[in-house]
């Protein structure tokens, strides 16, 4: 009996041995294979040229993004009121047709472009786009990935950060893309552009960040520029890094409309993280609201005017109730210090807004009639509208010359409340109103049109042909014009160099 249980402990041990070699070697097997197929993973990946790495960057990084991006169709009113097409009807020309000086860096609200691209934020029906694509639409509707339309329920826009929020309601979970850090950013990085140009569904390009803090004329923040195709119908969408988060909101290209030059402009995205916050109170308004639009004067038109500083900002327009209006700024006002820097070559015009902080005073210096003048200005946060009020593109009327100004080859007349109404302008706005323009006369040059409105010449308003004759004739002939003319679209200063 003891021999056998000897025997059988002795099978049992040799057993367990056995089992444990061939384990042992199974494990072997499995390692090797899974070596094998490691070194054959490897070996195809270095088989790739650095060409189709990139590529592989570039698809992953659209897919990503891919799910997150929508179609946003605006329905505008006429363009075109049957009083204008009547005046087309007699052979009138569209005198807003002439080319205005300065580059245009947001797309005309105005124009006939009905259909851009935007991103979900928040999987409850968050969209985000520009504030150009929505504006002044009568209706507007957000296209899903999978073809669903809905309306908004609610329109949150910022027009000078040019964003905007729209809600929706009713569509489900849907699918958030992912916020990145445009501030990990640098010159030459790889980005991803994703939108719906051209009404062309989920269009990719891919280009480099050729600046950081590029600044725009009449843009309040710095943008992202980069050279990824940018057509219309591609404001709002995504600017991507290589990891597929979105790093900036595309919202157009600098330049002609016509032809993209190869400058893509993009917000960047931690102002846009700002801006949603501000939906909810969770965070202060992004800028300082002044309420007044400036225009900068150049070194040598200061040395003329006898500035006190190699530069100036000129107040072009101050909005009723606004801080600027309560502390006393007024047209015509030249801005010559902010808090006690002069607003010389190198201060920028954003710097008003950037830089102070709501519910804070600053101190500004003003030039007015020749004398200097001290002001404190306490700033707001920047009212966010709920709807959108930006009027349509005016139509302009046609109207005989009362006075025609030689030097500068324009006619005027005088501005009724009836014209006014027809041309988008206050009906209690003061000035003259420009009929004509000759081609390649001063006027002509500085982009003047028929429908505007002289506001001021120099120090003097001109509230009607004959003030501006008293105003023309007395102008000292060694200073430069300093014209406010009033559009549909707002004032500007326009400058007439006497040399």
């Amino acid at each position: 009996m003891g021999k056998v249980a000897i025997s059988m402990n002795g099978f049992l041990v040799a057993r367990a041995v056995a089992i444990a070699v061939l384990a042992t070697a199974s494990l072997s097997c499995v390692h090797d294979l899974a070596y094998a197929a490691e070194l054959n993973q490897t070996a195809e990946k270095k088989d790739e040229t650095p060409a189709q790495k990139l590529s592989t960057e570039f698809r992953e990084a659209a897919e990503r993004a891919t799910p997150g991006l929508v179609t946003i169709y605006t329905m505008r009113g006429p363009h075109e009121t049957p009083e204008w097409r009547s005046m087309e009807a007699r052979g009138g020309t569209h005198p807003s047709t002439q080319k205005t000086s300065g580059p245009a860096a947001y797309p005309d609200a105005g124009s006939p472009d009905e259909q851009g691209s935007g991103i979900i934020v928040d999987s409850q029906g968050l969209i985000l786009t520009c504030h150009h694509v929505v504006a002044a639409a009568d209706v507007v509707f957000v296209v899903l990935p999978d073809g669903r339309r809905f309306e908004p329920v609610e329109v949150y826009s910022d027009p000078e950060a040019d964003l905007a929020l729209l809600r929706i309601e009713g569509a489900g979970e849907l699918s958030a893309v992912r916020l990145g850090n445009s501030d990990e950013l640098e010159v030459g990085d790889w980005v991803v552009s994703l939108g719906n140009p051209y009404e062309l569904k989920r269009s990719v390009s891919a280009g480099i960040v050729s600046a950081m803090d590029r600044w725009v004329p009449g843009i309040p923040h710095p943008m992202i520029q980069n050279d990824t195709a940018t057509n219309p119908g591609s404001s709002g969408g995504a600017l991507l890094n290589l990891d597929g988060e979105v790093i900036g909101i595309i919202t157009g290209a600098f330049g002609s409309r016509e032809e993209f030059q190869g400058i893509g402009l993009a917000i960047p995205v931690n102002l846009v993280t700002d801006f949603i916050g501000s939906r909810n109170n969770e965070r202060p308004p992004m800028q300082a609201y002044l309420g007044c639009q400036t225009q900068k004067l150049s070194p040598e038109v200061a040395k003329q005017l006898e500035l006190p500083v190699a530069g100036g900002l000129y107040v072009k327009d101050v909005e009723e109730g606004s801080p600027a209006s309560k502390a006393g700024l007024s047209e015509g006002d030249i801005i010559t210090h902010f808090d006690g820097q002069p607003i010389d070559e190198g201060f920028r015009p954003e710097q008003l807004h950037d830089e102070p902080k709501p519910e804070e005073k600053h101190a500004f210096s003003v030039v007015r009639g020749g004398r200097s003048i001290a002001m404190v200005v306490k700033m707001t946060g920047y009212p966010h509208e709920r709807m959108d009020t930006q009027a349509l593109a005016a139509e302009h009327a046609v109207t005989p010359c009362e006075y025609f100004d030689q030097a500068l080859g324009m006619g005027l007349t005088t501005l009724t409340q009836d014209v006014a109404r027809e041309l988008r302008i206050p009906i209690d706005q003061k000035g003259t109103l420009i009929t004509e323009v000759a081609v390649a006369s001063p006027a002509y040059k500085e982009g003047l049109a028929a429908g505007m409105v002289v506001v001021r010449y120099n120090e003097h308003a001109t509230v009607d042909p004959k003030l501006y004759e008293t105003a023309a004739s007395s102008a000292p002939a060694d200073r430069p014009v300093l014209m406010l003319v009033r559009s549909s679209k707002g004032n500007h200063l326009v400058v007439f160099d006497v040399q």
